[in-house]
């Protein structure tokens, strides 16, 4: 049995490490109100402020659906107020259902991506610490070919691993990583990619948003959390990354293969639906062409793929590489895109010294 109390608990005082007076924002649904409901009173309990923000399903979808393109393009200038003032996010799906804008129009989403550019900008600005949430639902396990009660088991047994387990991990594997320089990732199925990561960096999703962590600016974390990443050098990005599958609009992508040249991604190719990468591509803006991210999975809880981004980029062992905005991993990508794809069963050598190999961490590294 979940005890959600005690997990608001680790989330607020450990990993978020809420202070009075601070305005904590909770973004939700319906569907995740129970553990929100936890959260909000965790924090009036050590005398700062819950700024509460539900939405579902039907009330997202017709917002979007049902209004002029060109209403859709006001930008909202109350938001840009909300996160001036906002010390931590915390934010949890709003929908059930990840398939449930796929027959939007793209016009729409589009404009409401650049409308959302003002928000996203004042959120950098703020630096307020942040967790991305995940959380299980019938429609999500459908997506991945799962029932509730397996999804379900997945994402909780991620939630309560060891923090301790995972915090030395993660530091383990940002000493490793500290003042490396030449990064060379290979798999069996053909990537080969190389990069830098000279001067950048490191972060950890160790569980715990330090005092160190707000110094450096590495105010990022998720639930579940375990990853050490950093932002490559964006120009230094050579060869080419194959991921099995990607999903997008709770569709899969397959066989997925990028092409990079001078840090810039120039071909892509895909075994099966091609055609939703580059409709993903022609929504999003800026820097989307440039990778924002290398992670590294540290959570020992998880062991195997199963489609869901938040958990399976957690894989112990494996590696993500995103697409996009990186600024706050200290990089100089400016885009509306942060899109996260796992490779698995990597080799990663930094400097001619291997990390992983085959998807297995080296001892002693």
């Amino acid at each position: 049995m979940i005890d959600l109390k005690v997990i608001a608990q680790r989330l607020i005082h450990r990993q978020m490490r809420v202070k009075k007076g601070e305005v904590v924002k909770l973004n939700g649904g319906l569907h995740n109100k129970e553990f929100i409901e936890e959260l909000a009173v965790e924090i009036r309990k050590v005398g700062a402020f819950p700024m509460i923000n539900i939405s579902w399903d039907s009330l997202d979808y017709r917002m979007i659906n049902e209004t002029d393109v060109d209403m859709l393009d006001a930008h909202p200038h109350h938001r840009i107020k909300l996160e001036e003032m906002t010390d931590c996010i915390i934010s949890f799906p709003g929908v059930k259902d990840p398939k449930l804008f796929s027959n939007i129009d793209s016009n729409k989403m589009k404009t409401l991506g650049y409308a959302s550019r003002d928000i996203q900008e004042a959120n950098v600005k703020r630096g307020a610490r942040r967790v991305g949430a995940g959380w299980p639902s019938q429609e999500t396990a459908d997506v991945y070919g799962l029932s509730l009660e397996q999804f379900e088991k997945r994402f909780w047994d991620a939630a309560i691993a060891d923090p301790d387990v995972i915090y030395d991990a993660c530091h383990q594997v940002h000493d490793f990583l500290q003042n490396k320089d030449k990064v060379h990732i290979t798999c069996q199925n053909g990537s080969n990619l190389r990069f830098s990561i000279k001067s950048r960096r490191i972060n950890m999703d160790d569980g715990v948003i330090s005092d160190n962590d707000i110094k450096i600016g590495d105010i990022t974390s998720n639930f579940p959390y375990g990853e050490v990443y950093c932002a490559p050098i964006e120009e230094s990005v050579e060869g080419e990354v194959i991921y099995p599958v990607v999903f997008y609009k709770g569709q899969r992508i397959e066989n997925l293969k990028l092409y990079f040249e001078r840090g810039l991604l120039i071909k892509s190719e895909a075994s099966l639906n091609h055609d939703l990468f580059l409709d993903a591509m022609e929504l999003s803006s800026g820097d989307k062409n440039r990778i924002g991210e290398l992670g590294i999975g540290t959570n020992p809880n998880v062991t195997s793929p199963c489609g869901y981004l938040l958990l399976d980029e957690k894989i112990y062992g494996s590696i993500h590489l995103a697409l996009g905005e990186n600024r706050n991993y200290g990089g100089k990508n400016i885009s509306s895109l942060h899109w996260d794809m796992v490779v698995l069963n990597p080799t990663v050598h930094f400097d001619n010294q291997p990390l992983i190999i085959d998807g297995e961490f080296v001892k002693n590294s």
